[in-house]
This record gives structure tokens, C-alpha cells and sequence, in this order.
């Protein structure tokens, strides 16, 4: 099966070929490939030349970026995206910490070695359109397996450890015993939590079961490295909710919303003020910008508030405290039955947000109304009103806004 590739990379491929060298697609790309998924990025390794002369080649073919002399990769603008190219790496000790280096002669089977797991350290000749594996990785896929490329090079990065929790959630696969082990004693401690989150954030979003990553964590006893105490709070239904709150986050529009649901539905065992808590322990604030730490906290607290027994009122006065797009499916995961609820929550006009106000501040005082502590408690009364059905209309809004400052001081409200 051919892989589909932007037009440069064939004629880059006949050049690195010219010059002595072979260039290969690497990592994701290959695998998604042979599961015949779309391949969201393209990588590419070039062998047996040395930077300068790669540096040289690319240049022909487009505006070409190195980034990090010493790494040898390299940022080709080229077909209207941004493609990697990278020599082979490894890692070379000083006195104080690894470092990684590019390569260049450094073979196929040492390349892909360093790689963390087999089914990412596939190569794909562009020009023999092949795929090379060296440990297994095809194998592993037919059987469902995740195994590491080779011990002493997975425990170079702890946050391997994660992402292999990750892969299991995402494809379905099984860790082999000696993974499990890897992963197990690897010290996330260590590992910024940027990268820990962006590992999180992939499992809370792409994982078909969600609660497969949550049960391997705690089985390799790493979940308290992500939200410390959380192990101790998560009872047994816990991937279930999980899992039934991935079922209801594909019918959500933006990523935020989606990932407010999966955080929720991760934390809620702990109530709010914990969940805000382990999500300031591993800065989670904002998400494509919105402010979810915010909106789950909101989720949580009103959470215990939902029942399937819900009146129009209780809905509506609902909507105002929490989105109910994101509080009905979130109170369903955690027993199912309360999305009963959404579709009368459509049909009073509070499913995607609460009801618009009949009356503003400034409206109010437009009508004569002074800043100040009468005006605060007219807007509430207004509003009450709004929710119990008893006002529907701003022309009746008004007129119960006029009694009210037309009626005797402390009298009316």
C-alpha cells in the first residue's frame, strides 16, 4: 500500500538518493498508515548525509529552517505546509544531563531503536514505497500489543510512560508485562507538565474508551503523578463514568466544551474545590483560550443539584449557574438517565444557554432607577419572575420594573 504524500517528497527523496543518502517517512505516519488512518503529520528522516549537505538539498526544494544545530532537524516550507525533516538522533551523556544529537551514520536499526514503542519506530521508504520494520512492530500491531523498542532507551524520557497509557486508550491495545514494567518505574516527576498535559489532553479527547488510560494508570500506580490523591478517590464505577462521558463528547462542537465534559467527568470524584485543585497542580486553566478550570468548577458545583425529576423551573435556574450542553450529559455519565432531561431543556430555550435577561441594568435605569442597592435587587426579582415562567416578556418586564419604583420605600420587593 502506497503512502500518500505531498508532491516534494518524492523528488527530495531522488535528491537525498543522489547525494548518498535515503530519506524515510518516520514515526506516526507509518503507523497510522499501515492501520489505514489519516496521517495527521508527516515526518522524515534523512540517513547517511550530514546536516550541511541536508541543509543544501532542502534549500532547493523550499525555505528550510534548522532548528538546533546540534538536534539536526529541520523545518521545510514546501506543497503550503511545514514538513520535518531530521537526521537520526541519539543521546550522548556530559557531565550534567542527556542531551540528543543528530546522527547521521547512525543506521537504521540503532535509529529506530531509540524510538519508545515498535509500533512508532517503523520506517517507509518513499522510494522502494515500503515499509521497514526492525523490532516486531507490524507483529505487535496484528496482536494488539504495545512493547517497548528496547528498555534502556525507553526510560530516557519518563513521559514515554504516559503516552503508552495513552496509545493503549486510543488503539484499544494491550501493554506487554515487560511495558507495564517500564512504565511503572518511570519517575513523571521529572517531566514538565506541559507535556503531561498535552498527553492528558489527547487521552480526555481522542480516546474512544477514556477509562482504559484511567485503570492503567492506576494499575502502574502513576495516576497520583498527574493528580495527587486522586488514586484513593476513584472508586470502580469511575472509568465507566469516564468512558459514558466520551459516548456524549462527540456531539459537542469546540474543544473547550469537549474537554471541560472529560475533565469533569475525570475529577468529579472529588468535588470541586479538589478538582480545582489538581488542575492548578498541573496549571490547567485555559483551553483554545476558554477559561476551564472556571467552567468545570461550575459543572461540579451543581452537579449534585441534577435529577431526572427536574422541574421547568429548576431548568431554567439551572441553565443560569451551568451550561446544561455540558451538566446534562456530565450528570449522565455519572448515572445515566438524566439526559431525559435535554429535551425539555431544548424546549424552554436553555439547552445551549440560559434565557436572555428581559431587562438590563442599564434598561433599568433608563427607566428612572438610581445605581445602587434597589436597582441589584429589582434586577434579581425581575429575573426570578423570568425563571418561575411569571414574566416572558420585556413589555411585562417593564411594567413590573415601573410598580416597583413608583411603590413606597421597602415595599414592593
Amino acid at each position: 500500500m502506497t503512502l500518500n504524500l505531498p508532491p516534494t517528497i518524492h523528488p527530495l527523496a531522488r535528491a537525498v538518493a543522489d547525494a548518498g543518502g535515503r530519506l524515510y517517512v518516520v514515526g506516526g505516519g507509518v503507523r497510522d498508515h499501515h492501520l489505514g488512518l489519516r496521517a495527521k503529520d508527516i515526518d522524515l528522516e534523512v540517513h547517511g548525509l550530514e546536516a550541511d549537505e541536508v541543509r543544501v538539498i532542502l534549500q532547493r526544494f523550499g525555505p528550510a529552517k534548522e532548528v538546533g544545530k546540534s538536534f539536526g532537524v529541520f523545518k521545510l516550507r514546501a506543497d503550503k505546509q511545514e514538513i520535518d525533516v531530521a537526521l537520526p538522533r541519539t543521546a550522548a551523556r556530559d557531565t550534567t544531563a542527556p542531551k540528543v544529537i543528530g546522527d547521521p551514520l547512525l543506521g537504521v536499526q540503532e535509529a529506530t531503536r531509540r524510538r519508545d514503542l515498535t509500533l512508532n519506530a517503523l520506517l517507509y521508504d518513499i522510494l522502494d514505497e515500503r515499509i521497514i520494520d526492525c523490532h516486531g512492530g507490524l507483529e505487535d500491531m496484528a496482536a494488539g500489543l504495545l512493547r517497548e523498542c528496547a528498555p534502556d532507551t525507553f526510560q530516557e524520557d519518563p513521559l514515554r510512560a504516559l503516552r503508552a497509557v495513552r496509545f493503549a486508550a486510543v488503539l484499544g491495545y494491550r501493554l506487554a508485562p515487560s511495558l507495564r514494567n517500564l512504565c511503572a518505574e518511570a519517575d513523571l516527576s521529572e517531566v514538565f507538565g506541559e507535556r503531561m498535559r498535552s498527553e492528558l489532553e489527547k487521552i480526555l479527547l481522542k480516546a474512544p474508551r477514556p477509562g482504559v488510560a484511567l485503570d492503567l494508570l492506576k494499575d502502574i500506580a502513576q495516576l497520583d503523578a498527574l493528580f495527587p490523591g486522586l488514586s484513593a478517590a476513584s472508586g470502580p464505577e469511575h472509568a465507566a463514568v469516564l468512558d459514558r462521558a466520551a459516548v456524549h463528547r462527540a456531539a459537542l462542537r469546540g474543544i473547550h466544551e469537549r474537554y471541560a465534559l472529560m475533565a469533569a467527568a475525570l475529577l468529579h470524584v472529588g468535588g470541586p474545590e479538589r478538582a480545582v485543585g489538581w488542575m492548578t497542580g498541573l496549571r490547567i486553566n485555559r483551553v483554545r483560550g476558554a477559561a476551564i478550570r472556571q467552567l468545570v468548577r461550575s459543572l461540579l458545583e451543581v452537579l449534585p443539584s441534577v435529577r431526572p425529576d427536574l422541574s421547568d423551573v429548576d431548568l431554567r435556574r439551572l441553565a443560569d449557574r451551568a451550561p446544561l450542553k455540558l451538566l446534562l450529559p456530565l450528570a449522565d455519565a455519572v448515572t445515566p438517565g438524566n439526559m431525559a432531561l435535554m429535551p425539555r431543556a431544548r424546549a424552554l430555550g436553555v439547552a445551549d444557554g440560559p434565557l436572555p435577561h428581559l431587562l438590563t441594568g442599564g434598561q433599568l435605569m433608563g427607566l428612572g432607577f438610581k445605581p445602587g442597592p434597589m436597582l441589584g435587587r429589582t434586577l434579581a426579582h425581575l429575573r426570578a419572575a423570568q425563571l418561575e415562567g411569571r414574566l416572558t416578556a420585556r413589555a411585562d418586564a417593564e411594567v413590573e420594573a415601573r410598580r416597583l419604583l413608583e411603590a413606597p420605600a421597602g415595599e414592593g420587593l
